[in-house]
């Protein structure tokens, strides 16, 4: 591959992101300063990030990361400027190098050639067939804009990637220890669990908090941990429902959850290499969890084979009356997400040989999804029954049970006991740097 031609893969994108200082004329017909409040910059999905690791471990490719210079501007304007971003970043003679499933990842393919650029504002990570691909490609963008190469990828995003026998392990230690040193808990006392035993959340028995500043910092400098831990992320997303009025009761557990993360410090994500043949939703809800709305709150975990490639944990918009209609919101909610993961592999030219094969512990919940009479009392899901209903005619979707003790989504939607929970975490992949990670533990899959 000719560098001209290599450099044309991020040209478009890069032209316009770099140059912010080609300022443009403002367009006939529009008034100044409408929609020009807002900045923006490319931030690739934690998903993806996760899929094209596990693609790169699974092929071998060469991984670099590159520095961009100057990549934001601090320089001060006196005058008004209107600008406006290029359509999708498309280049015309181009319109495949950029992703639709995720706008900010990129990719050049000839013949048995790859290239793969995930990009998060000026973190560029470089996946390639072959190290002179890449370095060819390396040196073109050196050609027309100021970046550094900074070598084989180690540390992306503010993730450590560590290579084990098994594949690599993603740690966040560094930012662990300075978020305890930042919030004065670098001397607490660890503790196995990231919550109390059965913590009554909506208690109003202790008081509000003076400031809820320092709580609000707390809980939002855990968000980002969830790209490595998913076994905090049920415990984020409770102290993260009582922003807005926390009192003392929230306050101690979100320290409880930095006691978590102290004696934990070296865990992180293990992503393996061996082959994937399939993509595999577990689902789960807590049928109105919420004692205080009766909402309840769907929660999905993704493997690609082994590989724990995307979560979430999010409260449902409605207050549903049968724990069945809760399973089947919660299925509709992960079916989602796992399409949009079978894209993005295609366009990746990843072809899974398996339809999707979703787990749930809910035989109600499954047998409305594979009876193709639609039931009275099953109007008010009708949109959620006819995508799902939809994807399984096509082929692409099956729906099958899971005993509840083996349901990997259940660590997500309730506090459990010490044993079950890491039972669930070993399920996860989550990993000590410090252990064998060349033993992989799959249980379930």
């Amino acid at each position: 591959m000719g560098q001209p031609r290599a450099c044309c893969l991020l040209y478009d994108f890069l032209g316009c992101w770099l140059d912010f200082g080609h300022f443009l004329r403002e367009e006939e017909g529009r008034n100044p300063g409408l929609d020009y409040t807002k900045t923006f910059a490319p931030v690739i999905k934690l998903s993806t990030v996760r899929v094209v690791l596990s693609l790169a471990l699974l092929h071998n490719w060469c991984m670099h990361q590159l520095d961009v210079f100057n990549a934001f501007l601090h320089g001060e304007l006196n005058e008004d400027i209107y600008m406006w971003q290029p359509k999708g970043f498309e280049h015309s003679d181009y319109p495949q190098h950029q992703s639709t499933s995720d706008h900010s990842i990129f990719t050049f393919r000839q013949d048995s050639s790859i290239l793969i650029l995930p990009i998060y504002v000026d973190d560029i990570a470089v996946f390639g067939f072959s190290q002179r691909l890449v370095d060819d490609f390396i040196e073109s963008m050196k050609a027309e804009f100021a970046m550094k190469d900074l070598g084989s990828l180690h540390y992306f995003l503010g993730v450590e990637i560590v290579h084990n026998t098994a594949g690599a392990l993603l740690l966040q230690r560094k930012y662990i220890s300075n978020l305890l040193h930042r919030f004065d808990l670098a001397e607490v006392k660890p503790v196995q669990t990231p919550l109390y035993s059965k913590l009554d959340w909506h208690s109003v028995d202790t008081q509000l908090l003076d400031n809820p500043f320092m709580y609000r910092k707390m809980v939002g400098s855990l968000q980002y941990l969830s790209f490595t831990r998913p076994d905090i992320q049920y415990a984020v997303n409770m102290a993260s429902q009582f922003l807005h009025q926390p009192r003392l009761i929230h306050f101690q557990a979100i320290k409880r959850i930095f006691r978590y993360l102290k004696g934990t410090p070296a865990h992180g994500l293990q992503l393996n290499k061996n082959t994937f043949h399939s993509l595999t939703p577990f689902l789960d809800s807590d049928w109105a969890g919420c004692t205080t709305t009766r909402r309840s709150t769907s929660r999905f975990c993704i493997f690609l084979g082994s590989n724990l490639i995307s979560w979430s944990t999010k409260k449902q918009p409605i207050v549903v009356r049968l724990s069945t209609e809760a399973k089947y919101r919660a299925l509709a909610v992960a079916t989602t997400d796992v399409i949009w993961i079978q894209f993005l592999l295609r366009e990746l030219g990843i072809y899974l040989p398996t339809p999707i094969l979703a787990k749930c512990d809910n035989i109600g919940a499954i047998h409305l999804a594979h009876n193709p009479v639609f039931h009275s009392r099953s109007k008010h899901v009708a949109l959620d029954y006819h995508f799902i209903r939809e994807k399984i005619a096509q082929g692409d979707l099956t729906v099958s049970h899971v005993p509840t003790s083996q349901q990997l989504a259940d660590v997500f939607t309730k506090d459990v006991s010490i044993t079950k929970f890491k039972a669930f975490w070993v399920n996860l992949h989550v990993r000590s740097s410090s252990s064998d990670c060349g033993r992989v533990i799959r249980i379930l899959l």
